[in-house]
């Protein structure tokens, strides 16, 4: 079960690490093509206001299912039936290419209203920027229903590796059209912008063809495990299109947290500021994107990194379900700890870290590394709710998860509005924090009392390492960086560079001493024994 949990972790980890980093190192050649860094502002509150929509209308029309696939085809697997596991693919490749074109239709019509409503300047740049994201939410679905299958058998390859392979050539679209428009056809920005969002596009379809033939190739495979299988149950489609789209439904509003939330913010930071006064149009556009677009890239990877373990741990668990206790809580008990494991150091760096990183991605903007530590804090709180959520809704808890949902949602809401109206931009990420680390804590004592189990306890060793080492790596970081601060000029690029590549240097070494010193001390006394 733990090798699984590790294997199904590596390969996710991999995919979502390798994806964000490209996701935010194209960052600075595509900034740099805008011209100056006032060009770039304008640029990423128009990108941003176009994606944080579409996320949500994907994650909406998609996210739930590959998570509810998965589970049921984890299920039936367990069950020794791949016939049943192989009509769950085919019945919900229909079904998503179905939600697909209602999720595009949709967003087209809604994205006058969008536009208007978000903080940005130009209104007819961003209704154009949305809808060019309209075909990525027609064909995506259909990608993410190969995803869920894939998850379900425990085979999470080609998984990532398709998401490696979208980012890859979403990116070099992006690039590649963006020096065109600007560079050669000496076009506008939000041209630029519009090729750019438009480039989820290509980057899925050449997902999507890598997985079908990756199908392709693993054929004889599947056929060994349908001679092997049980006979197919008799679920007639209707039947088993209610099941997918009743499991599908608590995955996918839960699986909308994060960017609902971003969404909320969108949408609630212009009307905020307006009422308060002393803001500009132009000036809400540049505060959106210091305080919620830029950060909001960067912490993207925390998140990415810790929902990789909850998606590895989700057909484990749920193949556990609640038949076995010891088990149940061992397989809990691991997810978090390497949740934890990722996360604390991770994040502690970045905060450390927050001006140079800010300044190599977004250039020096003194105000947008302040920014960034609190969307840090936020991303630990987000992070900490995937991987708890992730778990109930594995052992089929919906309910449960909903209601904690629905109330850290409320609670947000509350918050937000004397929060960004006294604290501006640090306002949104502090009703986030609070908001959804309350529903976190509430959800993770309601599942320790109803299934009789302490998984944090079980681990409790493994945690208390982490957190004695995430803490003194953070103090010995801190120490160094306030030491060397002095040696670099955090305004240039190379030395932002260099200054923030020593210090994440020391950070790995003692958290690393400190974490795996029994581990490695293993290793070493066995290869000498040999």
């Amino acid at each position: 079960m733990k090798r699984k949990l590790v294997i199904g972790t590596f390969w996710l980890s991999f995919a979502n690490l390798f994806s964000k980093i490209l996701g935010i190192i194209y960052i600075i050649p595509w900034l740099a093509m805008m011209g100056s860094q006032q060009n770039g502002l304008e640029a990423q509150a128009l990108y941003n206001v176009a994606y944080v929509p579409y996320a949500l209308f994907l994650t909406l029309g998609t996210a739930g299912f590959p998570s509810a696939i998965a589970k049921q085809v984890a299920e039936y697997n367990g069950k020794n039936n791949f016939r049943t596991s192989l009509k769950v693919l085919k019945v919900s490749g229909l079904l998503m290419t179905v939600t697909g074109i209602i999720s595009a239709i949709m967003m087209y019509i809604l994205a006058p209203t969008l536009a208007k409503n978000s903080p940005i300047s130009n209104i007819e740049d961003a209704i154009l920027c949305i809808r060019s994201l309209c075909p990525s939410l027609a064909i995506i679905p259909i990608l993410s229903v190969f995803r869920g299958f894939f998850q379900g058998n425990n085979d999470l390859k080609p998984f990532s590796l398709s998401q490696v392979l979208e980012q890859l050539g979403r990116i070099i679209f992006i690039l590649g059209f963006t020096f065109f428009i600007l560079q050669i056809n000496h076009g506008n920005i939000a041209q630029a912008v519009k090729l750019s969002t438009f480039a989820s596009f290509i980057g899925g379809m050449l997902a999507l063809l890598y997985l079908i033939i990756y199908v392709y190739k693993r054929r004889l495979i599947y056929q060994e495990k349908l001679r092997s299988s049980l006979p197919e149950l008799p679920i007639s489609t209707k039947q088993l299109i209610g099941s997918i789209v009743m499991e599908s439904i608590p995955f996918v509003i839960i699986g909308s947290a994060i960017t609902l939330t971003q969404l909320i913010d969108q949408l609630m930071l212009k009307e905020i500021l307006i009422l308060k006064g002393g803001f500009t149009l132009k000036g809400i556009e540049f505060l959106f994107s210091q305080s919620s677009a830029n950060p909001n890239k960067l912490t993207a990877l925390i998140i990415a990194l810790s929902a990789s373990v909850g998606g590895a741990s989700l057909p484990l668990i749920a193949e556990i379900g609640n038949r076995n206790q010891e088990e149940l809580e061992r397989a809990i008990a691991d997810s978090l700890r390497m949740t934890l494991m990722m996360l604390l150091p991770m994040s502690i760096g970045l905060m450390i870290l927050s001006q140079p990183a800010y300044r190599l991605i977004f250039g020096p903007d003194k105000q947008g590394g302040n920014y960034l530590v609190i969307a840090v804090l936020s991303a630990i709180i987000f992070s900490l709710f995937t991987a708890m959520f992730t778990i109930i809704q594995s052992l089929g808890e919906h309910r449960m998860a909903l209601i904690y949902f629905g109330f850290g949602l409320i609670t947000k809401i509350i918050l937000q509005i004397p929060c960004i109206y006294f604290l501006e931009g640090y306002g949104a990420n502090i009703a986030s924090v609070i908001s959804f680390g309350l529903v976190t804590v509430l959800a993770y004592k309601r599942l320790t009392t109803k299934y009789r189990i302490m998984p944090l306890y079980y681990v409790r060793s493994n945690i208390t390492r982490v957190l004695i080492g995430s803490f003194v790596m953070g103090i010995i970081c801190f120490i160094f960086a306030q030491s060397l601060k002095q040696f670099f000029n955090i305004d240039s690029w190379l030395s932002s560079l260099l200054y923030s590549s020593i210090i994440a240097s020391i950070g790995v070494f003692v958290y690393g001493i400190i974490v795996f010193r029994k581990t490695a001390k293993k290793y070493y006394l066995a290869f000498k024994s040999r």
